[in-house]
């Protein structure tokens, strides 16, 4: 990560530092690369993670987003089971790159089809498919 990047990673490990059951990450969008590059700077007990719709840094600053200076994806597979879910049609990252970072990352990939960025101006609130993401990482990660 670029510039400032430590200033991002603290606030996630202090509140997993201070967390007395298991810790079940859950991000969207640039949060996910936060918690890839969190995830190997910090020997935590993660149980699982779910990252929702990566942007492409690269992609979307070149198309107008202010997100230069998170620099590029972790390189390394995450040291705990991580499904990343991403659009067809997400306006911030190609479908085929989503499913390479999933590679990378080592998490299992969902497409979850033309539903834009998963986020209000896609039309989202309440959104049952990602809880029903969640409970199924949680199943298959039970103690």
């Amino acid at each position: 990560m670029r510039r400032h990047s430590h200033r991002r990673l603290r606030r996630p490990r202090h509140t997993i530092q201070r967390a007395t059951g298991s810790v079940v990450l859950v991000a969207h969008s640039l949060g996910c690369h936060t918690v890839a590059h969190w995830a190997h700077r910090h020997d935590a007990r993660v149980r699982a993670a779910l990252l929702v719709a990566p942007p492409d840094i690269d992609y979307s600053a070149s198309h107008g987003a202010p997100i230069a200076g998170f620099g590029p994806p972790a390189a390394n597979p995450l040291p705990f089971p991580t499904v990343l879910a991403a659009s067809s049609t997400d306006p911030w990252a190609k479908i085929d790159w989503s499913r390479q970072l999933a590679k990378q990352w080592g998490a299992r990939f969902v497409n979850l089809g033309d539903v834009g960025h998963v986020n209000p101006e896609s039309g989202f609130g309440p959104w049952p498919r990602g809880e029903e993401l969640l409970r199924d990482l949680l199943a298959e990660t039970a103690d």
